[in-house]
């Protein structure tokens, strides 16, 4: 008798499940009710106008480094603004000032951004992102009404940023529920037309870890 009223509680649990599932769907997965995407809706971007040789960021490391992964959607564009860092002079051990490394100054372009979905981390309903000028002919457009996912780091309480200012740390959604990289290379090609839902789990599969400052 317990047998027979245990697996009749373990069908009606299963019963049950599958309709929470029905009617509470994962508004995550891939919809089929809208035209399917491609990585070809999306913009060719330039090669980064920089003098310096630029390595894509590998997304297991891009992912580790990232303090926070959110999605959203691009609000507005900010005016941007000089951005000065200043250095700490380099001392002997008796204190001497050995070296007086430059203050370093980038105009910085801001964005306004309505948190949707926080994947990683914590973070408002809004935020705003900076981004160096100097990637933007290499960097996504950024448009109003963009829906994204960033991968950001916060820079010395002065706001936050993306953790590669050029492609590597930005993903459209498509409408329906597939993400693509800003640019196509070999780091990027394998999430290219994943589902969310599934993009989502393989960036919680990695921990957080601060990147380590040498010397």
């Amino acid at each position: 008798m317990k047998r027979k009223m245990f697996f009749t509680g373990l069908t009606l649990l299963f019963v049950l499940t599958v309709l929470v599932c029905a009617i509470y769907p994962d508004p995550d997965a891939i919809r089929t009710d809208v035209p399917p995407s491609s990585q070809d809706d999306y913009p060719v971007l330039d090669e980064p106008n920089v003098n310096a040789t630029i390595f894509p960021m590998r997304f297991d490391v891009l992912n580790k480094q990232s303090s926070l992964v959110v999605r959203g959607t691009v609000a507005e564009q900010l005016p941007s603004q000089t951005v000065t860092t200043e250095f700490e002079p380099v001392t002997d051990e008796e204190g001497n000032v050995t070296h007086q490394p430059p203050d370093l100054s980038m105009e910085v372009r801001y964005f306004r951004i309505k948190v949707t979905d926080v994947i990683r981390g914590s973070a408002p309903d809004e935020i705003i992102v900076g981004r160096n000028e100097i990637y933007d002919e290499s960097a996504p457009a950024m448009n109003e009404g963009d829906d994204m996912i960033w991968f950001l780091y916060t820079f010395e309480d002065a706001g936050y940023y993306a953790l590669t200012s050029f492609q590597n740390s930005y993903y459209y959604v498509a409408g329906d529920n597939r993400v693509y990289p800003a640019r196509l290379e070999e780091a990027t090609r394998a999430y290219s037309g994943m589902g969310l839902s599934e993009f989502k789990k393989e960036i919680r599969s990695y921990r957080y870890e601060a990147p380590r400052l040498i010397g």
